[in-house]
């Protein structure tokens, strides 16, 4: 989450949601600094107040928190501690205390989304995320072997166009039954195998 883009975007219109960025510093409406943990100490399931972003370069945003459940909060924890372990470095009280929050910034107007949406189209993001890496890892969507433009949009298209037809198959193979992501199965191998290239 990079302010100036933040900004860039603000400035052409385009909405954005994303989560919050630790460190980034976070100042009331009336321009005195917040303290967002203590804010948090404050909510009980679900909290939103309207924030600036950045101390020089100032973005006006919504700020959505949803508290975490205790499973979520220990695997987050647990991978929080894996990453400043393999870092060489010990995790601060800030990291610590938020991984008991999914804390979400955006300039979605409360008319068009709601705190409850934000949160949904958060969740989603992530796994929208993770579709895109899956088709870059597997079915290398992102590569062409050709530099003539109709080939290319036709090559993507077709690319497209399996992609779609793999994931209906796996769906049917799997009687519509999802207990694990399609990235992490496919990393384990105990689901699918990505198609030869």
């Amino acid at each position: 989450m990079c302010l100036e883009e933040l900004q860039a975007k603000q400035a052409l219109g385009q909405y954005f949601v994303y989560r919050y960025k630790v460190g980034t510093a976070v100042f009331t409406e009336t321009g005195e600094p917040l303290d967002l943990l203590q804010w948090l100490a404050q909510v009980e399931t679900v909290g939103e107040c309207r924030v600036w972003l950045g101390a020089q370069a100032r973005v006006p945003v919504r700020v959505v928190a949803f508290r975490l459940s205790e499973a979520s909060v220990n695997r987050a924890r647990r991978r929080l501690r894996e990453y400043a372990r393999k870092k060489g470095k010990q995790p601060t009280q800030e990291r610590v205390a938020l991984t008991q929050w999914l804390v979400v910034v955006t300039n979605v107007p409360e008319a068009l989304l709601s705190a409850q949406e934000v949160g949904v189209l958060a969740r989603v993001r992530w796994q929208v995320e993770i579709l895109f890496r899956v088709w870059k890892s597997c079915f290398r969507i992102d590569e062409c072997r050709s530099r003539n433009v109709w080939r290319v949009l036709c090559e993507l298209y077709a690319k497209l166009m399996g992609v779609v037809l793999w994931h209906w198959l796996v769906l049917v193979w799997r009687g519509g039954v999802w207990d694990r992501s399609l990235y992490n199965t496919n990393r384990k191998g105990r689901v699918y195998n990505c198609p030869p290239p």
